[in-house]
């Protein structure tokens, strides 16, 4: 598998696409077109081969869009401990660079997310130093 290929499943399995053939309400089925309009829009880019880095800010716009969530970033786990920016995209504007290096010591977002192997939040960052 490509790792193109690789991509676009992942995408799938990370906004949690189920396929059932009765769906229940209208929320749901547009749901579901939401979704499959942004797969087909990252299928596009990644058939007519965007470079890595732009097919992924492409990829945290459409998660943003379809989980209707304020914020996506996509990192990459270094193996120093580290985690580099590689894509993001927020309603206000990109808040950060690519290429940008977060430490997971402490108590942060991508440190809980790596933690847990799964989503992480943090809704009060007032007791928190840095």
């Amino acid at each position: 598998m490509t790792t193109s290929a690789r991509l676009v499943r992942s995408f799938r399995r990370s906004l949690g696409v189920v396929r059932h053939p009765q769906l229940r309400n209208r929320a749901e089925r547009t749901w579901l077109a939401e979704e499959q309009a942004a797969l087909r829009r990252v299928a596009t880019l990644v058939a007519g081969g965007a470079a890595p880095l732009s097919l992924l800010a492409v990829v945290a716009e459409e998660v943003a869009h379809v989980v209707d969530v304020s914020l996506v970033s996509i990192v990459r786990y270094e193996a120093d401990g580290t985690a580099t920016e590689l894509a993001s995209f927020s309603h206000r504007g990109a808040l950060f660079s690519v290429g940008t290096r977060w430490s997971l010591d402490g108590t942060n977002v991508p440190a809980g997310v790596r933690d847990r192997c799964g989503p992480a939040r943090i809704d009060d960052y007032s007791g928190l130093d840095g």
